[in-house]
């Protein structure tokens, strides 16, 4: 029997543009805080620690600085670099990018996940379509990797990407092609969503 691609998805540690909630979009995004890279260098250690009995294989990232940075240091503990897939990014805020969420909000005149089909500002991405092309590219990655261990360095909605390529799991069709795990290295702890006995993270303090 085929084994399934092992993918675990890692969130950025802390960025500027979250400390100020700004919409951290190719222009608003500044890279990763002091606290932001040492949450990142704790979670490389762990992962550095299994990858000796347990090897991740490739490491995928998006566009985005804070990714970019996260991404750097992890690779250089496991001795990997990171390859970016654009589709990765996390949704397209058009003219929003930059600019402070509350503000951003206010303008959009209601609550933004209620609604998939409209796009917070001119010139971006509906929540419908960020699904689809981000949920093709970790369908490509995993198709990569059948057996393999891969750790994407992403964004919250990398989490949401991937169980919308996923789920339901198992199929009737076959056994899963995907075992997903998921580390958030900007908050306390971490979201194992897979099966296994893994302890969670702790970050880097509330």
């Amino acid at each position: 029997m085929t084994l399934p691609t092992e993918l675990i998805i890692a969130r950025h540690g802390e960025a500027h543009c979250n400390r100020e909630q700004i919409v951290g979009g190719l222009q608003g995004c500044r890279g990763l805080t002091d606290r932001g890279r040492r949450q990142i260098e704790r979670l490389a250690q762990r992962l550095g620690q299994e990858h000796h009995e347990r090897p991740i294989h490739a490491i995928y990232t998006t566009p985005l600085r804070r990714a970019q940075e996260s991404a750097a240091i992890i690779g250089a503990y496991l001795s990997l670099d990171a390859e970016t897939v654009a589709d990765l990014a996390e949704q397209d805020y058009g003219a929003a990018d930059g600019r402070p969420w509350t503000d951003v909000v206010v303008e959009y005149g209601d609550i933004p996940a209620l609604d998939a089909d409209r796009p917070l500002a001119a010139g971006g991405e509906t929540w419908r379509d960020y699904l689809h092309r981000a949920s093709v590219a970790i369908g490509e990655i995993t198709t990569r990797h059948v057996g393999k261990r891969v750790l994407v360095l992403g964004h919250g909605e990398t989490i949401d990407a991937t169980f919308h390529h996923s789920w339901p799991c198992p199929s009737p069709f076959g056994p899963p092609r995907l075992s997903r795990r998921t580390m958030q290295a900007s908050r306390p702890g971490c979201s194992n969503r897979s099966p296994g006995p893994d302890p969670p993270l702790v970050g880097d303090g509330p």
